[in-house]
C-alpha cells in the first residue's frame, strides 16, 4: 500500500507540473489523486507474471531494472550537482559561503559519477561471458534505453534547451542562497 501511495503522489506531482498527462492530476474532493492511484495500482497486476514464469525469473527482471534505474537516477543527481556548481562559479557565488559544503566536493561527485558509469557498463558482463546471451543483454541494459528514451522524448516533445551556467536561476524559491549573495554584496 505504501508503494501505491508514494507512486501515485509522484505521478500526480508530475501531472500537475505538466510532465505527465494532465488526466493523472485529477483528484477527488478529498484530495485523493484518483487517476494516479488507479495507474499506480495497475502495476500490482505485474505480480501475475508468476503464473507464466518462475518467481525467480520475474524477481531477476525486477532487480535488474530497479538496479539500473537507481544508478541512472544517481547519475542524474550527480550531473545536476556538478551543473549547480558550474552555475555558482559562473555567477560569482563562492561555494564556501553556502550553508553546507560537502567534504571533498566536487571531486567526490566526479568519483561517484565514474563509479556509477562503471556499474552501468559492467552490470551486464554476464551477457557476454562465456558467450553472448541476447536475453540477458536486453534484461541488463533495457533500463538504460528506457531512461535515455524518456529523456530524449521529453527534450524533443517540450523543445527544451540547455541553459548556460550564467543563465541558471539560482534564486527563485531559495531564500538561503539569496541571503548568502546579499551578505556577500554587503561586505
Amino acid at each position: 500500500m505504501t508503494d501505491i501511495y508514494v507512486a501515485s503522489r509522484c505521478v500526480y506531482g508530475l501531472a500537475r507540473d505538466s510532465q505527465a498527462p494532465r488526466v493523472l492530476a485529477k483528484a477527488l474532493d478529498n484530495g485523493n489523486p484518483i487517476m494516479a492511484v488507479i495507474l499506480s495500482s495497475l502495476f500490482v497486476l505485474v505480480g501475475y507474471l508468476n503464473s507464466s514464469k518462475s518467481a525467480a525469473s520475474v524477481f531477476q527482471y525486477f532487480v535488474s531494472l530497479v538496479t539500473v534505474f537507481a544508478v541512472l537516477n544517481w547519475i542524474a543527481v550527480l550531473i545536476s550537482f556538478l551543473c549547480f556548481r558550474r552555475a555558482l562559479k559562473a555567477q560569482g557565488i563562492q561555494v564556501k559561503e553556502l550553508p553546507y559544503v560537502g567534504y571533498l566536493q566536487p571531486y567526490g561527485a566526479y568519483y561517484a559519477l565514474v563509479i556509477s558509469f562503471a556499474i552501468l557498463i559492467f552490470n551486464g558482463y554476464d551477457a557476454f561471458v562465456p558467450h553472448f546471451k541476447a536475453r540477458t543483454f536486453v534484461l541488463k541494459y533495457l533500463g538504460i534505453v528506457l531512461f535515455g528514451g524518456n529523456f530524449l522524448f521529453w527534450k524533443l516533445f517540450k523543445r527544451t534547451g540547455w541553459l548556460r551556467p550564467a543563465e541558471v536561476d539560482l534564486f527563485t524559491d531559495r531564500q538561503e542562497l539569496r541571503d548568502v549573495v546579499q551578505g556577500a554584496d554587503a561586505q
